[in-house]
């Protein structure tokens, strides 16, 4: 069941929340995705499009995506700067996945193709940080290599009313029994162009008379729209050949998407 009242939440009861451990979380995250498969296709026909074989995945997290496409005969690498996420059901993985910063890749292969999904890069924050990841995945791509970018740009309800909170909540099963209620409040700091993002993790019904828990974990991600996002990649040596507004490649618009699936092309070395 998925519930999405993106409502103003500033008016709610405070709760307690505990941190939320990397190891936890990554239990949760593939709670969360384990059931998604629109991205698998959009990236493997991409990928087949293009004709690429050699596939970089930056911010792999439990290696979902990049398990898939190795399954699909790419030959597939998958970075990660958290090592709880790249052990989880590590027994089970197909892919080559390394600990590494994204934004210092210790790479000597070139690669056909680098995807940075599911808005990993927005989390960087910052511009410099952003062209510099952008400017690494340039230095391990082939010459005229293909750069599939996953973003995330602000909706006019969270530009239009800076500061203000919204809310949205999701409700899972959890594989043991219980609930788990995933609740997320968005904020917009119009100054910075920075989302504020706070996921709070609700451990409800749990079996054998287990305490209900709360967890929260908090970030901020670059919310900036297409068309900066455009220049950064100009910078860093890209041309942009398509924008999507979702997986089933609709055309961008940023009246109506808050989804940027970006499709850009190595045009020259990182200066």
């Amino acid at each position: 069941m998925n519930q999405d009242t993106r409502s103003d939440y500033d008016g709610e009861p405070e709760e307690t929340f505990t941190p939320l451990p990397t190891e936890q979380y990554s239990v949760f995250y593939h709670l969360e995705m384990g059931g998604e498969v629109d991205d698998f296709r959009f990236y493997r026909e991409q990928l087949h499009r293009h004709d690429c074989r050699s596939v970089l995945e930056l911010g792999c997290g439990t290696g979902r995506l990049s398990d898939y496409l190795q399954r699909c005969g790419f030959a597939v690498t998958g970075i990660d700067n958290s090592r709880p996420m790249l052990a989880f059901a590590h027994s089970a993985r197909v892919a080559q996945t390394i600990e590494m910063d994204m934004c210092r890749l210790g790479l000597r292969c070139r690669f056909t193709a680098a995807i940075i999904a599911w808005n990993t890069l927005n989390l960087l924050g910052s511009r410099q940080l952003i062209r510099r990841c952008l400017e690494e995945v340039a230095a391990v791509l082939a010459p005229g290599g293909l750069l599939l970018l996953h973003l995330y740009v602000p909706d006019r309800q969270l530009t239009d009313h800076p500061g203000h909170r919204f809310f949205q909540y999701r409700l899972l099963d959890l594989p043991a029994g219980g609930k788990l209620v995933k609740e997320t409040l968005r904020s917009y700091d119009q100054q910075t162009r920075l989302l504020h993002l706070e996921e709070r993790y609700k451990l409800r019904l749990l079996p054998n008379g287990e305490p209900n828990c709360n967890y929260c974990r908090s970030c901020r991600l670059a919310a900036f729209p297409a068309t900066t996002w455009g220049l950064l990649l100009e910078q860093a040596g890209y041309t942009v050949e398509a924008l999507h507004g979702n997986f089933a490649a609709t055309p961008y618009h940023p009246e109506e998407h808050t989804t940027l699936l970006v499709t850009a092309r190595r045009t020259a070395p990182a200066l």
